[in-house]
């Protein structure tokens, strides 16, 4: 994912972009920058509190940041930023009460029951807010995961799935209910700064064109 996106900036944008390495992120002047693109990767300084408070101090100045993919999934552990949607409980309880009733029959399908190999949802768009300004009002996101989010109360929701089935693509049965009802894209406001949340890969391989303009008014116009 950082080549793709350094590809983008450098080979098709022709826009200058600093490239950092995640080890030296911790100990960077964050006054020297006004937009973070957090691709998908591990961070570790956000497990640090004080590297955490540091990091949201910059952004309470008027800091922007992009997170991508688990980078967002990363930030839904600290209590100011998005959240994860939740299993419900009774779905919790059934699972664990009939956990060891399994047929022998289904012992090559019951591994792949909580994945998605790659499937294509369609994603309702708020098309009048920045992030989905030049799209109609629906996207095509390309679910590689399970990470959904819950709707934000202070931020905005631009772009959610509701109930509806997959567009294409296998998704587990176990799965599939999960990936409902829930956030994919949007922004938070965080003082004077935000943070801009695309759940999915909006750039997947370069080849995902559709996503590329989400991408860039993440960087060029959310928070102008």
């Amino acid at each position: 994912m950082p080549t793709v996106i350094w590809f983008l900036f450098e080979r098709e944008l022709n826009y200058p972009v600093t490239l950092i390495n995640l080890n030296s992120l911790p100990r960077s002047d964050w006054s020297l920058f006004d937009v973070l693109i957090m691709p998908d990767g591990y961070y570790s300084f956000l497990s640090d509190k004080n590297s955490a408070e540091e990091f949201r101090g910059w952004i309470n100045k008027g800091g922007r940041v992009i997170a991508l993919e688990n980078a967002v999934s990363q930030l839904s552990k600290l209590d100011w930023a998005i959240k994860m949607k939740k299993t419900s409980d009774d779905g919790d309880k059934k699972d664990s009460i009939y956990a060891a009733l399994r047929k022998y029959e289904a012992r090559d399908r019951e591994p792949i029951a909580n994945i998605t190999a790659g499937s294509i949802y369609k994603v309702e768009l708020d098309n009048t807010h920045p992030l989905a300004f030049g799209y109609p009002n629906y996207y095509y996101t390309l679910k590689q995961d399970d990470n959904i989010y819950d709707f934000m109360k202070d931020g905005w929701n631009v772009g959610i799935v509701r109930k509806d089935e997959p567009i294409a693509g296998f998704v587990g049965y176990r799965l599939k209910p999960r990936l409902k009802d829930g956030l994919l894209f949007g922004t938070q406001t965080v003082g004077n700064g935000s943070i801009t949340y695309l759940a999915d890969n909006v750039l997947f391989r370069d080849f995902w064109e559709n996503g590329k303009l989400m991408f860039c008014n993440a960087v060029f116009l959310v928070g102008q």
